[in-house]
């Protein structure tokens, strides 16, 4: 059991009693799926389940019957093995998606179907692998740590991954932004490839311009891959709450997106858009790995990308349920969390996640967790987003992830235990001291991974 102790050592993982240590997206899929089995006792507030959205699901269930009333759609979908690639039909529509939304000069021969978003992340790692060769250990850049808890055990141990922490600025009252800290990642030796989410999970952050610039000239300079994981962001499902920046183009860039986050988690279908030549190494590795890519997704799909149809449900139907959800979630936050203590919200860009900053949390964020799990309600601990060679030892007790992807009384109901469960662990402080909490772990750090 872990102490509550603001200073207790966690690893990645977070011992469990008796049991193995557990991985966080382990523990994070188990809660996701505990209440389905008892859904009026708990707040799911934790996880990355996509919202069931009447509108949206009408549109699931016509493809659907459409399918079915197809002469021999719905049998060639399911008895039929696809090329490790995907359906030639659905890279076509995914191509012309990306060339409309980014002006990308790619075609079908750019993209390649996975088994999921995680399942790309893992092909893309034994990629990188094959490239370094035995030779050395294989280094990936997190240049905006915290980042998404799934990446973080993809490639066993010990970690690829080397991280370097944000920093916190301030935007407003209780509002703060992960900042690209330049000045640490400059002096990070050799790596085989840069990683980063945006919108950002945990954070909900969109990269700016700039920063999305820096990286791509960056990952020019040094020849090795840019990886953009766009699983909440343009151009499908563009759960995004204000202008998002162009994605400049280059044969490094290495773009991932889903279907999951459009409502369709259960049907695992993934999508790398990169160069033909990196495409066709990841198809090779995805008949190692799973033979094929299912089918049902992208035939579900495919109709919807080549009408316009995908594009207006993502820009009139989830973005603005999403935006709603999120200003509600904000508005629960001001009424029920302690007015008198120290908290802040990054800014949420898009995705449908509030993560929040207690620098005066006078436990862990995993204790806090566990307190929050035994009554009834679920987040995630912020820990488990800051991994990595170089990643800090302590700012990482201080964050919690909160999925806002929930009916408005779940909502309510779960904040409301939380500002319950914080009004005897944060200490009343200024906000934002001239030494930020956050800032003083990285003065420590070793971002050389050694």
């Amino acid at each position: 059991m872990v102490t509550g102790s603001s200073t207790h050592k966690c690893s990645q993982s977070e011992p469990m009693g008796d049991r193995p240590q557990t991985i966080g997206i382990e523990e994070l899929m188990r809660d996701l799926a505990e209440p389905g089995r008892r859904p009026s006792q708990v707040c799911m507030l934790g996880g990355g389940a996509p919202a069931r959205i009447s509108e949206v699901e009408a549109v699931w269930r016509r493809r659907m019957r459409e399918i079915l009333d197809d002469a021999d759609a719905f049998e060639r979908v399911v008895a039929c093995y696809e090329p490790p690639r995907g359906p030639a039909e659905f890279l076509d529509a995914v191509a012309a998606s990306v060339r409309q939304c980014f002006g990308w000069p790619v075609q079908r021969d750019h993209v390649v179907v996975t088994n999921g978003s995680q399942s790309a992340w893992f092909l893309i790692v034994q990629l990188l692998r094959e490239s370094c060769g035995a030779k050395r250990t294989l280094r990936i850049l997190l240049p905006r740590v915290p980042e998404y808890i799934g990446y973080a055990d993809l490639a066993g141990s010990p970690t690829p991954f080397v991280g370097a922490l944000a920093d916190p600025v301030p935007t407003g009252s209780r509002r703060f932004r992960h900042q690209l800290a330049w000045d640490r990642l400059r002096v990070i030796e050799a790596f085989d490839a840069i990683a980063v989410s945006s919108p950002g999970n945990p954070t909900g952050g969109l990269l700016e311009a700039e920063e999305l610039s820096r990286l791509t000239q960056w990952a020019i300079e040094r020849k090795v891959p840019l990886i953009l994981d766009h699983a909440y962001g343009p151009p499908f499902p563009s759960i995004v709450f204000r202008s998002t920046p162009p994605v400049p183009w280059s044969p490094h860039t290495v773009l991932c997106l889903s279907l999951s986050k459009l409502g369709l988690p259960g049907l695992r279908t993934g999508i790398v858009v990169t160069t033909p030549e990196r495409a066709e190494r990841l198809a090779r590795w995805n008949a190692v790995a799973a033979l094929a890519p299912g089918g049902l997704g992208p035939a579900i799909v495919t109709p919807l990308l080549r009408s316009g149809e995908l594009e207006r449900l993502c820009h009139d139907v989830l973005r603005p349920w999403y935006r709603e959800r999120r200003d509600r979630a904000l508005a629960f936050l001001d009424e029920y969390l302690p007015a008198d203590a120290e908290w802040y919200v990054h800014e949420p860009d898009g995705a449908f996640f509030l993560w929040l900053w207690f620098p005066t949390l006078t436990v862990s964020s995993y204790e806090l967790y566990q307190r929050l799990k035994a009554k009834g309600v679920v987040i995630v601990s912020g820990h488990y987003f800051f991994y990595g060679r170089g990643s800090p030892r302590a700012a990482r007790h201080r964050f919690i992830r909160l999925s806002y992807a929930q009916p408005d009384d779940v909502l309510r109901r779960g904040i409301q235990v939380l500002g319950h469960e914080l009004q005897s662990l944060l200490r009343k402080a200024p906000r934002f001291r001239s030494k930020s909490p956050v800032a003083d772990c990285t003065k420590s750090q070793t971002h050389r991974g050694r």
